[in-house]
């Protein structure tokens, strides 16, 4: 006690405290940096402890232990049948447990964008449980309920437009379950050819999602999916998972086809003599030796004799589900038709699907000069074949400009930039000053469209000049509302034009944002697509569109959309409607519109033809333009309460209702653990996206919060050193 008094009274020199101190925290910077060199040891010892031989299509996961066990590859089988303008997908998943312990698996699941998805079945051995619709909140209880009772459950819920998520508990060591789903979705129709597009992978987006179905997601108490967690499901960067899938396609057209295939994929063209066929060995069509010669490379159509049926099928047993598949045909010339209505009949009610075709007469070749803002995206998820493609597209598109037009570029990542502070008129130095800023462009950084949008929009626009903003992307955007409305409140006497980019793109925001900004939208899957798109595009641009539309439907009670975009050349009108059951009561319709000023009207009549899915495809648009009510500030209760009732009448996913199925029988007792498996996506085909690293499975989190720990307590006792050194007397 007396020497502690002794070193009290002590005082030290200036010059002796300032070397304690730095001495102090030279210490405690050796301990914080040893910290640091045995968390990341570990965590290297850790990574090297997983197994080396992985192999796509395998997926790996890891226990509460920390040791590691293989998961099957998720099987996938898609069949499509299409009937005039509608088709029927299945999508047949099989969720394999190897693992020795009972499994929940997660999976995200692209669809498109306009798909109503009416049904959810699951096969246990030979047992098939039919999915129920219930409010979403409603399902995910009952799934929730079964998990913990150790039941077998399925749930389907919709996290954003194309993307729904699929869940399935208490799958058994060893055990497989087959969940299938089920959605319609009309074929576009566009310059003299019908097209499909059935998402295969996607995407992962920037950002959160800025809607009430996102965050409900995120905040889901029986399967909370938030952000990170939708973005590790989705194709990531470095992974080795290459799902595969057998597809199988069957076409009743309803009139001769001059061409057929898959721009896409490699499938097989074979031909089927009248409306029936024979199927053989598990659903696949038998194929003559002479059908089997017609099979055609990856992106080229064949063209098969008149038939009433048309089969594609794969021509290898199975195809890469790193791209979405395209699937178009084009009618004889001449046969195809100015007018489709397809019907169907439930209780006393009529649901009509009517495409309106106008001559290309209507669209004449526009005089008036242009004024073009090109934005392209060069954020981090363009990189690879898809910043290719949209260099080549953008080259494309100032090619095609006449002397007199102006324009500008808008580049934009994680900030924008101009070529010009204000459009420039077309000149042999300014397109060449352009090329060189698109050389320059490189593919990193996050994707700001909304601030990209709000700066291409801003740009003074030209008195005289009809001013087009052409917008190349992926789309790759969580937040897609907020966008949505940019577009909407800053568009004026604009018109907006998506491009979408690369093999698997946000196709839902390219279609909406075309919407919103009174354009249309146009896809690029490679980049020896970019002459025949871009020819497509332009042909559009330069012609007059068919402006301020009205439809004249004196049958139709509720008509689908509210307020008719304007109709490009080449594009049909396609609307939704329905009425009180009158069978005897032909079809008579008159579209009005403004051809560059000129009036123009277009009578349609003719009977209708009953086909089963039109009641739920009218209630599927129903459903997006009450989503799209949002932009317009319409009350959230009230779009809820409508799209519950619709979604419930028609068995439909929405953003408030989900699909639900369970096995009453439990097969897991209280006692035994059930792990959770997230299955990623493939990553889409050309894909090489920057400023993103490989996930490992270590416990990498835990060491970094131990060290973040260690030296928060170094940093904590440096303090308090230096504070008691400052109280010590000189």
């Amino acid at each position: 006690m007396r020497k502690l008094k002794i070193w009290k009274r002590h005082t030290l020199s200036p010059s002796t405290r300032e070397e304690l101190e730095t001495w102090t925290e030279v210490l405690l910077a050796l301990i914080a940096v040893a910290l640091l060199y045995a968390t990341l040891t570990a965590q290297a010892a850790r990574a090297a402890e997983f197994p080396s031989d992985v192999g796509a299509p395998t997926l790996f996961f890891q226990s509460s232990s920390g040791s590691f066990a293989a998961a099957a590859p998720l099987e996938t089988e898609v069949r499509i049948s299409v009937a005039g303008v509608v088709a029927r997908v299945r999508v047949a998943q099989r969720f394999h447990n190897t693992g020795t312990s009972y499994a929940e698996a997660v999976y995200v699941l692209p669809l498109p964008d306009d798909a109503a998805v009416d049904r959810l079945s699951m096969k246990i051995g030979e047992r098939v449980i039919e999915g129920e619709i219930h409010e979403r909140q409603s399902a995910e209880r009952i799934y929730g309920e079964a998990r913990a009772a150790g039941q077998r459950a399925s749930l389907v819920r919709q996290t954003s437009a194309n993307l729904f998520t699929t869940a399935v508990a208490n799958i058994g060591p060893g055990e497989h379950i087959d969940v299938t789903i089920e959605y319609l979705q009309t074929a576009r129709y566009d310059a003299g050819e019908f097209s499909l597009r059935v998402p295969m992978t996607s995407t992962p987006r920037y950002g959160a999602s800025d809607t009430p179905e996102g965050r409900a997601t995120a905040g889901s108490a029986v399967l909370p999916e938030g952000a990170p967690a939708i973005r590790a499901m989705m194709a990531s960067p470095g992974n080795a998972t290459l799902h595969e899938a057998y597809v199988h396609a069957a076409l009743a057209p309803g009139m001769p086809l001059e061409w057929l295939g898959s721009r896409s994929h490699e499938l097989r063209s074979i031909r089927e003599q009248g409306p029936a066929w024979t199927a053989a060995g598990g659903g696949r069509t038998s194929v003559s030796a002479a059908a089997a010669a017609s099979g055609a490379a990856v992106g080229e159509l064949v063209q098969p004799p008149p038939a009433e049926l048309y089969v594609l099928d794969t021509v290898a047993p199975r195809v890469p589900m790193d791209r979405d598949l395209v699937i178009a045909w084009r009618p004889v010339v001449g046969v195809a038709p100015a007018i489709a209505a397809l019907t169907e009949t439930v209780g006393e009610t009529t649901y009509a699907l009517l495409m309106i075709l106008p001559p290309a007469a209507a669209h004449t070749s526009s005089l008036q000069p242009r004024e073009q803002i090109f934005v392209i995206d060069s954020s981090g998820s363009m990189g690879g074949q898809s910043i290719l493609q949209a260099k080549a597209a953008l080259k494309n598109a100032l090619g095609r400009l006449r002397g007199g037009d102006l324009f500008n570029i808008v580049d934009f990542d994680s900030t924008t930039t101009t070529l010009y502070s204000a459009p420039q008129a077309f000149t042999g130095t300014t397109h060449a000053q352009a090329l060189a800023f698109i050389e320059r462009l490189v593919a990193d950084g996050g994707t700001e469209i909304g601030q990209a949008i709000a700066v291409a929009l801003a740009q003074p626009a030209t008195p005289g000049y009809l001013r087009q903003v052409i917008f190349i992307t992926d789309g790759a955007v969580a937040a897609e509302t907020s966008v949505f409305d940019e577009i909407r409140g800053s568009l004026r006497d604009s018109r907006l034009f998506t491009i979408g980019i690369g093999s698997a793109p946000n196709s839902y925001f390219m279609r909406k944002a075309a919407q919103f900004g009174r354009g249309t939208y146009t896809h690029i899957g490679d980049v020896a697509d970019v002459g025949e798109k871009m020819t497509r595009l332009f042909a559009k641009l330069e012609r007059v569109a068919l402006r301020d539309v009205l439809v004249d439907w004196r049958q139709a009670v509720e008509l689908y959309p509210h307020e008719i975009p304007d109709v490009y050349a080449g594009e049909p009108l396609v609307l939704a409607a329905s009425f009180p059951a009158r069978p005897d009561r032909p079809l008579i319709a008159t579209a009005f519109g403004q051809a560059a000023g000129v009036p123009w009207r277009q009578t349609v009549g003719g009977s209708l033809s009953e086909l089963p899915g039109i009641a739920a495809l009218w209630a599927r648009r129903k459903i997006e333009q009450l989503i799209d009510s949002r932009i317009t500030g319409v009350d959230e209760a009230l779009i809820r309460k409508l799209v519950i009732e619709t979604a419930l009448e028609h068995h439909l996913v929405s953003p408030y209702t989900s699909l639900v199925a369970v096995d009453k029988t439990p097969t897991r007792s209280d006692q035994a653990a059930l792990e959770r498996r997230r299955v990623e996506n493939t990553m889409p085909a050309g894909a090489q996206w920057q400023a993103a690293f490989p996930q490992t499975a270590t416990p990498g989190p835990l060491l970094r919060w131990l060290g973040a720990m260690a030296l928060l307590a170094a940093a904590a006792l440096l303090a308090a050193t230096h504070r008691n050194l400052r109280r010590m007397p000189i």
